[in-house]
């Protein structure tokens, strides 16, 4: 397969060319994870959304935006020693609300991955050289995970069975 330079896929979108072949973009590989939440408001929802973003690590910035529906945290950065072993991932959380059901939303979440490739300095992140990676789906499954646990509804563990978190009294 063949790939085009970014400038001539920004000049095919300008000019509304669409079927030229292989213009990759950041969401073009994404790997989603999905699943169908209930929540009996839409705070309620943003209020675990957040919390989960923030028990995941990630940090909450300008990204998080509930007129939108949709939330994309800061960069979580771990530096390491050695070309490549160096990361930052953040996390992008979208909901749709369902049309017959108010309070059942579904839920589409990534976490988008990056590595340090600098070799020089790779603990200096004034010099780190970000190249993407694949999405990690288990951090996002993760994040997914928390939020249906904090709100309450079934999750999945490693791919396993469901399982339903019981809540005191119930």
């Amino acid at each position: 397969m063949r790939v085009l330079p970014r400038w001539l896929c920004v000049v095919a979108l300008v000019c509304g060319v669409g079927s030229l072949p292989s213009c990759a973009s950041s969401d073009g590989d994404a790997a989603w994870i999905e699943a169908d939440v209930k929540a009996d408001t839409e705070r309620i929802l943003w209020q675990v959304t957040v919390l989960a973003l923030e028990r995941n690590g990630y940090p909450i910035g300008s990204g998080v935006n509930p007129n939108e529906l949709k939330a994309v945290s800061g960069w979580r950065t771990s530096l390491a020693p050695f070309k490549g072993d160096g990361f930052r991932d953040r996390a992008h959380v979208y909901w749709q609300r369902d049309a017959q059901d108010p309070k059942r939303w579904h839920a589409k979440v990534r976490v988008e991955r990056q590595s340090n490739e600098n070799l020089s300095k790779p603990l200096d992140i004034s010099y780190a050289e970000w190249e993407d990676q694949p999405d990690d789906q288990e951090r996002a499954r993760l994040v997914l995970n928390t939020i249906k646990a904090l709100l309450g509804g079934e999750f999945k563990l490693n791919g396993g069975p469901s399982r339903t978190q019981r809540t005191p009294g119930g």
